[in-house]
């Protein structure tokens, strides 16, 4: 099964060049556009690790709350210095480190294929050609054949 799915996966980005090609062929703003399109996953991708990272370890409120606590220890700091080079002597203000909770239960996975059939399917049917239908064909033959052998997501299912 493995070696249908790397020739069909071979087989789309052969496809994907031609369709490059094609876009070439068009007058310029729309080859730049096009080309410059192939950029969307990248960025989709990188979103979707952020988001996957936030939603299961806090890591951006986890960021945030360390540079604001770095910065009321800095500035307790100085005041610090300022009054011991004062002769006063106060003891240190310290802030009691508490963890944040998580408000999430669920654990969130990236699955690739959730936005890779969509993009794949709007680059193919960019262009009224035999190639771009078998192109689209074939993306949705994987699709569904993910579907049949592991069914339906949970995550897109859930409603």
């Amino acid at each position: 099964m493995w070696a249908v799915f790397i020739t069909a996966v071979a087989i789309i980005l052969v496809f994907a060049g031609y369709h490059i090609y094609l876009g070439y062929l068009l007058p310029m703003p729309f080859v730049i556009y096009y080309v410059s399109c192939l950029s969307i996953p990248a960025v989709i991708l990188a979103s979707s690790f952020l988001l996957s990272k936030e939603v299961n370890q806090n890591w951006c409120r986890t960021k945030l709350y360390s540079w604001k606590t770095r910065k009321t220890n800095k500035n307790a700091t100085l005041q610090h210095q300022e009054q011991a080079d004062e002769g006063t002597t106060l003891l240190p203000v310290t802030a009691a480190p508490h963890s944040v909770p998580n408000p999430y239960t669920r654990q969130v996975a990236i699955h690739l294929h959730h936005w890779q059939i969509f993009y794949v399917l709007a680059f193919f049917t960019r262009f009224d050609h035999p190639v771009s239908q078998v192109g689209a064909g074939i993306v949705l033959a994987c699709y569904m054949e993910g579907i049949c052998a592991y069914g339906y997501d949970r995550l897109v299912n859930d409603g």
